[in-house]
């Protein structure tokens, strides 16, 4: 029972899920869910409502978003490493990038999801695929965030300051969208941990994945912060789609 009383799976099921997607022309449409979802009986996690799903044997995805496609730059990273030497992209990161075949795998593995009760996007990594061999493989990196978690508590475009012209210069990765948790009246963010309780918002966060050479301190500080950065093809729509995803979810749940 929820603590208004009601059963818990008429509270998940009392809203129906608009599914959408969108089709090769880059038109949406919308389908109600239908007999083939109530024929399943919910997923129910009591303790954790966000977790509960509207049929145990599937997790309905609500709708797609487009996600940035990493570019080069004219300054740096300005070329492609040579499929020969692909450490150049670790040795020289404001010079090389990794060689062509590999960004063509990481432009195609990334996506970014939006479910019924969360979030899920793939931000790929890169390794050696032996270490005898030149060769780079790419590596899923899947992240998943549900829309009780506290991160969620501001979705913002937030593009970066001279965003056209820095991406020219220096490459990137499409357009950001910020989830994130501040305090102190927005002038930091939150720590993901009890060790680091608040960090100044100035400190930065963006890793060599989206845009930025300097890989060390950004990811370092990256993984510090109460904060997820989707790169995407266009932030502003994707931000309204994330926010409407999650209010919806936590309407539902009577969080």
């Amino acid at each position: 029972m929820s603590a208004s009383g009601a059963p818990i799976a008429q509270i998940i099921s009392r809203y129906p899920i608009s599914l959408a997607h969108v089709d090769d022309n880059g038109n949406k449409h919308s389908q109600p869910s239908g007999s083939s979802v109530d024929e399943v009986p919910p997923h129910i996690v009591e303790d954790r409502l966000m977790l509960s799903l509207t049929s145990a044997n599937k997790i309905l995805i609500t709708n797609t978003i487009v996600p940035g496609t990493r570019e080069a730059g004219c300054l740096g990273p300005c070329c492609n490493s040579p499929d020969d030497c692909p450490l150049c992209a670790w040795i020289f990161p404001c010079g090389f990038d990794y060689p062509e075949y590999a960004l063509r795998k990481i432009n195609a593995s990334k996506y970014v999801r939006v479910r019924e009760n969360s979030i899920e996007w793939n931000k790929p990594t890169v390794r050696f695929a032996h270490c005898c061999k030149k060769d780079l493989e790419v590596m899923d990196n899947v992240h998943v965030l549900y829309f009780d978690d506290s991160q969620f508590a501001d979705i913002k475009a937030n593009s970066r300051f001279c965003q056209d012209f820095r991406s020219f210069c220096c490459g990137g990765a499409g357009e950001p969208v910020d989830i994130e948790q501040t305090c102190c009246f927005g002038f930091c963010l939150r720590g993901r941990s009890s060790c680091v309780v608040f960090l100044p918002t100035f400190c930065p966060t963006e890793s060599l994945s989206d845009g930025c050479c300097c890989y060390v301190p950004c990811h370092f500080w990256a993984e510090l912060v109460a904060r997820r950065v989707l790169w995407v093809e266009d932030a502003n729509s994707a931000a309204r789609i994330i926010k409407s995803a999650r209010d919806n979810a936590r309407s539902r749940m009577k969080l």
